[in-house]
C-alpha cells in the first residue's frame, strides 16, 4: 500500500470539498460567465422581453431537474468520472470509453481554453480601449493562464477549494453591482429601454439565435462535473442534492435580475449586438465601474476554469483506473494527493488546441457533446429504475422528472443537428473515430513486446519524476 510520506496515510484521492465549497463549484459553472457576454441570442429568438424572462426561468428549472437527474445516479455511484463511471457500471466498456472519448475530444480541451481566453481578454481590453488586442498576445497569455491554474490544482485539493470559493464569490459581486446600478437606473426612468412586446432581430442574428436557444437549456455542465468530482466530496449524499438547490435558486433569480437591469438602460437590438454586454451597461451608466467589472469578470473566467479542471482531471483518472487510457494517468502525486499525469495530459490537449487555433470549430461541439451527455445519463437512470429497482438510493426523484427529460435531450439534440449538420456531423465522426482506438487501446491485449518495454519506461520516468504512484484502491 502506497503512503504519504510525510503523514503515513494510504495515497487516495481525497474528501475534502465539503457544502460551502460544493456550492460554489456549482454557482461557477452553472451557466458559466454567458451572463456578461452574450445573453442575447436567447432574447433574439424569443422575440419579446416577457418571453425572454419566462425562457429564463422555465430553462433554470428545467436544467435543475437534469442535474437532480444527474445526482440520483451520482449518489448511487459515487466514483470519479461522473457520467463515464456511470455508464461504465450500467451499459459496459465499450459505450464508456466512447463517453471518455468524446469528453475529452470535444469538451475539456476547448473549454479550459475558452474560459482561460476569456479571462486574458478582459483583463488585457482595457489596454487596447480602440481595437482589438494582439491575437499573440493574447494566445501566450492564455497559455499561461491555464497551466498556473494547473499548477494550483496540482499543489493541494484544500488550496484548490478555497480559493474557488473566493474566485465564485467575484461572479456573484459582479452580478450584485450590476442589479444594483440596473435598480437605481429602473427608479429613474420607471421603464425599460426596449419594447416589451416584440423584437425584430437581424437577419444575421437569427442564424446563431437558433443555434443558442436550444443549447441554453443545456447548460448542465455543472452537475456533470460535480458528478465527475463526487470522490472528493465530503457527505456526497447530503451535500450534492442540497447544493443543487441552492445554487440553482439563487442563479434563477440573480440572471433574471440581472437582465432586468440591462434592459433598463440598453435597448434589445443593442444587446443583441453586443459581445460583451456587461461592459457595454457599466460604460454607459457609470464608466468608472468598467474596469471594476472587466476584472471581476475575468476572474469569474478563471473560478470556471479551476472548477472545470478540478472535475475534468478525475474523469481521465476514472478512465485510466478502468484500463481505458495508460495507467499511468490513473496514479497520484505522494505528496499532494491530486492526479498530475491526468491533469498534465489534458493541459497538453488544451495547449495543442489553443496554438493550433481549432477553438473556433469545437465550441459548437461542447454544446453538441454535453446534451448527448445528458441523454446518457437520463438513459442510465431509467435503465437502473428498470433493471434494478430495490438498489438503494439516496435520492429517488419522481419517474416523471427523468422520463421528461429524456423528451427534453433527445430534442434538443435532434433540434442542434438540423440547425448545425456539417458542423456536428464532423462531431459524429470524431467520437467514431473512438472505435478504432478502442480496439488498439483495450481490445488488443497481447502487443508485442517492444511497445510494452516502450511503454513500462515511460511510465517509470513519469512516476519517478513527479513522484507519483497508484493509489490505495487500484
Amino acid at each position: 500500500m502506497a503512503t504519504s510520506p510525510q503523514s503515513g496515510q494510504a495515497t487516495e484521492l481525497k474528501k475534502t470539498v465539503n457544502f460551502k465549497q460544493c456550492t460554489a463549484i456549482l454557482i461557477a459553472l452553472t451557466g458559466h460567465i454567458a451572463i456578461f457576454i452574450r445573453p442575447s441570442d436567447i432574447l433574439a429568438n424569443i422575440g419579446s422581453i416577457g418571453g425572454f424572462f419566462i425562457f429564463l426561468l422555465v430553462s433554470g428549472l428545467t436544467c435543475l431537474l437534469l442535474a437532480l437527474c444527474f445526482a440520483e445516479v451520482g449518489t448511487i455511484y459515487p466514483k470519479a468520472g461522473g457520467p463515464y463511471a456511470f455508464v461504465l457500471i450500467v451499459f459496459g466498456s465499450l459505450p464508456a470509453f466512447i463517453i471518455m472519448w468524446g469528453y475529452i475530444c470535444l469538451i475539456v480541451g476547448p473549454f479550459w481554453v475558452i474560459m482561460a481566453h476569456t479571462a486574458v481578454l478582459y483583463l488585457v481590453k482595457p489596454f487596447y480601449p480602440n481595437c482589438d488586442p494582439p491575437e499573440t498576445v493574447l494566445k501566450l497569455l492564455t497559455a499561461w493562464t491555464l497551466v498556473t491554474v494547473v499548477v494550483i490544482n496540482c499543489l493541494y485539493m484544500k488550496y484548490i477549494t478555497r480559493v474557488q470559493t473566493f474566485l465564485s464569490g467575484t461572479k456573484m459581486v459582479a452580478m450584485l453591482i450590476l442589479i444594483i446600478v440596473g435598480l437605481i437606473q429602473f427608479a429613474q426612468v420607471h421603464s425599460l429601454a426596449g419594447n416589451v412586446d416584440s423584437i425584430v432581430p437581424s437577419p444575421q442574428t437569427t442564424k446563431t439565435a437558433r443555434w443558442h436557444f436550444p443549447v441554453s437549456t443545456a447548460h448542465i455542465k455543472q452537475s456533470a462535473i460535480i458528478s465527475s468530482g463526487s470522490v472528493v466530496v465530503l457527505e456526497i449524499f447530503v451535500y450534492v442534492p442540497l447544493s443543487l438547490y441552492t445554487s440553482f435558486a439563487v442563479l434563477i433569480g440573480f440572471y433574471i435580475l440581472n437582465n432586468m437591469a440591462y434592459l433598463t438602460l440598453l435597448t434589445p437590438q443593442e444587446m443583441i449586438h453586443s459581445n460583451a454586454v456587461a461592459l457595454m451597461f457599466t460604460d454607459r451608466v457609470a464608466p468608472p465601474l468598467t474596469p471594476v467589472i472587466s476584472i471581476l469578470v475575468a476572474v469569474a473566467a478563471i473560478g470556471v476554469l479551476n472548477a472545470s479542471i478540478l472535475g475534468h482531471s478525475r474523469l481521465a483518472f476514472a478512465a485510466a483506473r478502468s484500463g481505458h487510457l495508460p495507467r499511468v494517468f490513473c496514479m497520484i502525486n505522494r505528496k499532494y494527493l491530486t492526479p498530475w499525469p491526468a491533469i498534465g495530459l489534458l493541459l497538453l490537449i488544451s495547449l495543442t488546441m489553443l496554438f493550433t487555433g481549432s477553438v473556433s470549430l469545437l465550441v459548437d461541439f461542447i454544446s453538441f457533446f454535453s446534451i448527448f451527455l445528458s441523454l446518457t445519463v437520463v438513459c442510465c437512470l431509467l435503465f437502473l429504475r428498470w433493471s434494478q429497482p430495490n438498489i438503494h438510493r439516496p435520492l429517488k426523484l419522481n419517474l416523471a422528472i427523468p422520463i421528461s427529460q429524456l423528451f427534453v435531450t433527445i430534442f434538443v439534440e435532434a433540434l442542434a443537428i438540423y440547425t448545425r449538420p456539417r458542423k456536428l456531423g464532423l462531431a459524429i465522426l470524431i467520437v467514431a473515430a473512438g472505435l478504432p482506438v478502442y480496439w488498439v487501446g483495450v481490445c488488443w491485449k497481447n502487443k508485442p513486446r517492444m511497445i510494452r518495454r516502450i511503454s513500462d519506461q515511460i511510465t517509470r520516468v513519469i512516476q519517478c519524476v513527479f513522484d507519483v504512484n497508484y493509489p490505495q484502491n487500484i
